[in-house]
């Protein structure tokens, strides 16, 4: 039996975007300044899409990824939060 977990990042969806204009709204800045402070600590500065998630998953399911087990992999582009 193997156990792995997928760690998203900044997904590309509804509520990341309900996220930033709220946080937009709040701080009066716009929601272009808060996307890019939010993908300042993330290395490849864009957000991640379902179907990159969904890839991994697919692939941990596999028998390619047969002896992978005990894994936390993140799906999230390289993030720093003490960048």
């Amino acid at each position: 039996m193997r156990c792995n977990a997928v760690q998203p990042g900044l997904m590309d969806n509804a509520r990341l975007a309900r996220i930033i204009s709220r946080v937009a709204q709040q701080s009066g800045k716009s929601t272009a300044e808060i996307e890019a402070e939010a993908l300042s600590v993330v290395s490849m500065r864009s957000k991640v899409q379902m179907s990159e998630v969904a890839d991994m998953i697919y692939f941990l399911c596999s028998d390619a990824a047969r002896h992978v087990t005990g894994q936390i992999i993140s799906v999230d582009g390289g993030v720093e939060w003490e960048a």
